[in-house]
């Protein structure tokens, strides 16, 4: 369920500069995205569909000469609105940030979006908040297996924390 609602964000991300067929769509995903996002064609086609009907994106079919009639997907407010929310928030769980926070450091760039020193932050803040929780569970654990896994996922915090700051934050001082 997490991948698809982050799909949708995805999609509503590539339409945000121009309307484009399906086919451009997983076109720009695949040369844009590919080497960290994968869509297939029949995933694509079932959320556009499920966009429009939520109101986050329109359609507009035209039938050019005698090819077959061919769909052009836009962008609504709702659908901008939805977008801008998502990928100026904080990716929350650390699982997703090699997928998920990358994603949104790339439309950022792409889109030249203001205030990605913002997300910076408050990257950086949710990280360290949530590597302090796991810091003091780990403080309070009797079990030394447990306190190998705990000690495990604060290296990860640790990890990521650092790339977060010598490489996300240059990445986006540079865009902005």
């Amino acid at each position: 369920m997490k991948k698809q609602q982050t799909t949708q964000y995805v999609v509503l991300g590539v339409l945000m500069t121009e309307p484009k067929h399906g086919y451009e769509i997983n076109k720009f995903l695949s040369i844009q995205l590919g080497n960290i996002w994968h869509v297939s064609t029949s995933q694509l086609y079932l959320l556009l569909q499920r966009l429009e009907v939520q109101g986050m994106v329109d359609s507009l079919v035209s039938s050019p000469g005698n090819r077959p009639p061919r769909k052009t997907i836009s962008i609504t407010a709702e659908g901008r609105s939805c977008f801008l929310s998502w990928v100026q928030s904080p990716t929350r769980h650390l699982r997703d940030l090699r997928i998920e926070f990358l994603t949104k450091l790339f439309f950022f760039r792409h889109l030249s979006l203001k205030n990605g020193d913002l997300l910076i932050r408050s990257q950086i803040q949710l990280l360290e908040d949530l590597r302090e929780k796991i810091k003091t569970r780990r403080a309070k654990q009797h079990d030394t297996f447990r306190q190998l896994a705990l000690g495990f996922k604060l290296s990860q915090f640790e990890v990521c924390l650092k790339w977060v700051q010598t490489e996300a934050r240059p990445f986006i001082e540079k865009i902005g």
